[in-house]
């Protein structure tokens, strides 16, 4: 039995082996229990809504790009659920290109259209029950959406004998998938090479890196000047403000052992200041009382590689930061009165 066709409650004229009055006497014969598919539909309506909206109990990168792995599948598979059980209520017979088959067509733009609104209020929805709101994510249910109906629609063709358009809807489907999970999947790449490449914590070789920054007051991006290792370096634009920061929240953070810090850092030659006040800070997982920072003056046009030696991490230690789990990285500007430059590269811990 096929699901496409609700039990035995359709014909598609030349892959039917029955007579019509044969197969209009089988669904005479199974009569379908709407109530229980409508107790279905709702069930997993409510499941689907749980899922997008209880808080998850996971943080960080790679937790955020499985979350956002998953959403593509959910919102196809409930597309799915969806026309499947329309045609299980209300039948279409499809032996072509005809009124029928124009009417599944309809069914699919209303199904289609219904659970991307639902998706995008459901990203709405996020905000208010301690989940943030994705456009990636509202991007991925689409397209999930899409996936679906594509598969749907190949399911349908293939009844009708037109396999090639049956093998068209698959690719389509796929290829939206592959859309979808383009950003979750290099975001987990990028994990994997931030553990596979430590002591370096951020060289900014790939767009994806910029992901492991937070920007408070502050912008971050790539550029090709005063690159010191690699093709790429980092650029921060400091805001007006009292203490604009960047802040790197993703990188192995057990650096007990011994480890210089280093980071590359330059005040542009056409920056329009001559010299500011630069402050790197370094707050373990127990942030109200782990934290030491380090206060560098940059002058335009001199590149420095600011240092924190592992004497001075030791001194840290005997204050109170637990390196055994450094949690956040800031970089940040003392009350820059106008929107200055500082360009960064190569942050590692080196060995000693």
């Amino acid at each position: 039995m096929d699901a496409m066709d609700g039990g035995e409650r359709m014909s598609f004229g030349a892959r039917s082996r029955l007579p019509q009055s044969t197969a209009g006497d089988q669904v005479r014969s199974q009569p379908v229990d709407s109530a229980r598919v409508v107790k279905a539909i709702g069930l997993t309506l409510v499941l689907v809504i749980l899922a997008l909206l209880v808080p998850i109990p996971f943080h960080g990168r790679a937790a955020s790009a499985i979350g956002d792995l998953v959403h593509a599948p959910l919102f196809g598979t409930l597309t799915l659920a969806w026309l499947y059980s329309w045609q299980r209520l209300r039948p279409l017979a499809l032996s072509g290109i005809d009124r029928e088959f124009r009417k599944l067509l309809f069914r699919c733009l209303i199904a289609g259209s219904t659970l991307v609104g639902f998706g995008i209020a459901m990203e709405f929805a996020q905000s208010e029950f301690g989940r943030s709101m994705s456009r990636h994510d509202a991007i991925a249910n689409t397209l999930g959406v899409a996936a679906a109906i594509a598969i749907y629609l190949g399911r349908a063709v293939r009844r009708m004998l037109k396999s090639a358009l049956e093998i068209s809807c698959y690719l389509t489907a796929f290829a939206f998938f592959m859309m979808a999970w383009v950003a979750p999947v290099r975001m987990l790449s990028d994990v994997a090479a931030m553990h596979l490449n430590f002591p370096r914590l951020s060289s900014f070789e790939s767009d994806t890196e910029l992901t492991r920054w937070y920007c408070n007051g502050s912008k971050l991006r790539r550029s090709s000047r005063y690159v010191t290792e690699g093709t790429y370096g980092g650029e921060i634009i400091f805001l007006p403000g009292d203490f604009p920061a960047i802040t790197q929240i993703a990188f192995h953070h057990d650096w007990r052992g011994k480890f210089d810090f280093q980071v590359d850092a330059m005040l542009p030659d056409d920056s329009p200041v001559s010299n500011a006040t630069l402050v790197l800070k370094f707050i373990d997982h127990q942030s109200h009382n782990g934290e030491f920072e380090k206060i560098v003056q940059l002058t335009r046009g001199t590149r420095q590689q600011i240092t924190v030696t592992q004497q001075e991490f030791e001194a840290m230690a005997e204050h109170g930061l637990d390196l055994s789990h450094i949690q956040f990285i800031d970089i940040g500007m003392v009350k820059p009165t106008v929107a200055t430059v500082v360009a960064i590269d190569h942050l590692r811990l080196v060995p000693r």
